[in-house]
């Protein structure tokens, strides 16, 4: 299995078991979550991550989306356990926003 397969299944893995839901495979919004995914491992892949170096735009990300942080805190944390890539915090923010919206668009669909 290729590699960014690996952390896809192992990133939607981590944020079924956060949030505790399960994902639309059909839906456009995990469609596009898969797209953002497979950016961010080519990133990864190429050593050619974002650099945005905002300090306190990743903050507020940070605490605005807590969760979410975390959930990509830990997609990171395996990503460099297992595949021995780095992830700064532009890239963590980046999977913060998209595991926003896509656990977001699934809790608008709940109410």
């Amino acid at each position: 299995m290729e590699v960014t397969t690996k952390i896809l299944k192992a990133a939607l893995k981590i944020i079924k078991l956060t949030y505790q839901i399960e994902l639309d495979e059909d839906s456009l919004d995990y469609s596009r979550f898969v797209v953002h995914m497979k950016y961010f491992v080519g990133r990864l892949m190429k050593k050619k991550l974002l650099d945005q170096n905002d300090p306190v735009f990743i903050d507020m990300i940070k605490q605005q989306y807590s969760k979410a942080f975390g959930c990509a805190v830990k997609i990171g944390q395996l990503v460099t356990e297992q595949y021995g890539m780095e992830i700064n915090d532009d890239e963590l923010v980046y999977l913060t926003i998209h595991i926003q919206r896509i656990t977001n668009s699934i809790s608008k669909k709940k109410s």
